[in-house]
């Protein structure tokens, strides 16, 4: 009963700060505001919580775990379907909805650059890999691609016009972005 209710503090106490984070902005909202809101003390936040930057830690690995579940719902599927689904996927998730989140993220991990901060892409890059090396074997993709290159390639490029998309405040068609990149320059480069 008791683990029961530990979980379900630690969801509201995470969602009531990315909530405060989306319409306030990250840099102006406290733990203290987020604990006032929900009527707990700060010792309480930090049983379940580092720091703020450790609660959109735990949305990203949330949102990995989303779209390892979006993967494994289309492993059926031909590597090109897959690719493209994963593309769609992206084009959601940089909704303007998520704007407030991402940019706290962004800054985030730029705050904790080099400090054994544990964001990775790994998940991203792997799933990536999975469908290229799919690709590859069903001869759907050029035989000679590396596919640790091109899943990097893909994934550098969605980080950077994330940032982008950040840096102009969400003001960037990303699903314009993405189709262009999709379509003009990464299938062509994978098609034999």
């Amino acid at each position: 009963m008791k683990n029961e209710q530990n979980k379900k503090t630690k969801k509201n106490l995470q969602k009531k700060a990315l909530d405060l984070f989306e319409t306030r902005g990250y840099d102006n909202v406290t733990i203290d505001q987020i604990c006032k809101e929900l009527g707990l003390t700060k010792g309480a936040f930090y049983h379940y919580f580092k720091s703020k930057s450790d609660i959109l830690l735990k949305s990203q690995v949330y949102s990995e775990g989303n779209l390892m579940n979006f993967y494994n719902d289309r492993i059926h599927l031909p590597a090109q379907e897959q690719l493209r689904s994963i593309f769609d996927w992206y084009i959601s998730y940089f909704s303007s909805d998520d704007f407030e989140k991402f940019n706290a993220f962004a800054k985030t991990q730029l705050e904790h650059y080099n400090k054994n901060y544990p964001i990775t892409s790994i998940t991203q890059r792997m799933i990536l890999k999975n469908i290229v090396n799919k690709g590859i074997e069903n001869k759907i993709f050029k035989k000679e691609l590396d596919a640790t290159e091109i899943s990097s390639f893909i994934y550098t490029y969605i980080s950077g016009l994330s940032y982008l998309w950040n840096a102009n405040h969400g003001n960037l068609d990303m699903a314009d972005e993405l189709d262009k990149f999709y379509n003009k320059f990464l299938l062509p480069l994978l098609k034999p």
